[in-house]
């Protein structure tokens, strides 16, 4: 049986040199859809996922304006062992969360 997502995340902030992300909006599960939205660093998603907490992208679609799933949200850790964020089966040695929006 797969595990229910437990939160979504819509937006993204970068560092000032744009190299890392480093705040994320994310909107918990309730019932399948996008609850309200609240604000979490890097480190505290990496800590939830490490805990079995599953993480989903989200987009809104062009058209309607409604909340599309995405990928999901995986903590990869680099050969200097520094950690960062990427979606399943993305290639990219860095933080990459698809094309999210940024805040």
């Amino acid at each position: 049986m797969q595990k229910q997502v437990d939160f979504y995340i819509s937006q993204v902030r970068y560092n000032d040199n744009h190299t890392k992300m480093v705040r994320f909006y994310v909107h918990p599960n309730n019932n399948n859809k996008a609850g309200k939205g609240f604000f979490e660093t890097l480190e505290q998603i990496i800590e939830k996922i490490d805990d079995d907490f599953l993480y989903y992208t989200i987009n809104k679609t062009p058209n309607n304006r409604k909340w599309q799933l995405g990928s999901k949200v995986m903590v990869y850790q680099n050969m200097r062992g520094v950690e960062y964020l990427k979606t399943e089966g993305n290639k990219t040695d860095k933080d990459n969360l698809e094309n999210l929006q940024e805040f």
